[in-house]
């Protein structure tokens, strides 16, 4: 199977997440009263308290041009045949995480000395975050130029299944079997 057929996947559910997480936004009664618990309204009826959504990050232009580099790079190793297929999406998959990983680090930094965001985990794999923080603080997050999109909380735990799948089923470079 290829990264991008995980890739597409995640995507098909994450766009079900969003619209998941939009229809959440109408969660609040007109009353303020919250329909799962997680989030009141002050006196101004507006929403406070506190929620959990899962967040992708975008990589930067030059993270971009990174990881299409080292992709020509390896393609034309594969080619030439210095590489088997699967040592091309390990090293693929590495240079992902390494750059999504360091976007990641970048956006901790960049909320560090919010208290209203706070970082909960996650999935270098695929740039995705699970952030908590009050409904205004994360709807904030989309107008930070690394934050694509905000999701459902419940996406962030399929991502994590996803890519600890991808560890677990990783071959064996030597032997061609699945790696234990």
């Amino acid at each position: 199977m290829s990264p991008n057929t995980n890739r597409r996947r995640f995507i098909k559910l994450a766009g079900t997440g969003t619209a998941l997480s939009l229809a959440g936004c109408n969660a609040l009664q007109s009353d303020g009263t919250p329909t799962d618990g997680t989030a009141t309204a002050d006196d101004d009826g507006q929403a406070s308290g506190s929620a959990t959504v899962a967040l992708q990050i975008q990589l930067g232009q030059e993270a971009q041009r990174q990881l299409q580099q080292q992709q020509i790079q390896i393609q034309s190793q594969v080619q030439s045949g210095d590489l088997s297929r699967s040592e091309a999406q390990s090293q693929i998959r590495s240079t992902q995480e390494e750059l999504y990983g360091e976007a990641i680090a970048s956006f901790e930094s960049g909320v560090a000395d919010d208290s209203n965001l706070t970082v909960e985990d996650s999935v270098e794999a695929f740039g995705v975050l699970l952030v908590s923080g009050t409904p205004e603080a994360l709807i904030d997050t989309l107008s930070m130029e690394s934050v694509g999109s905000l999701y459902a909380e419940s996406t962030f735990e399929q991502a994590k299944a996803q890519a600890q799948g991808q560890t677990q089923v990783t071959p064996n470079e030597t032997t061609g079997t699945p790696a234990e």
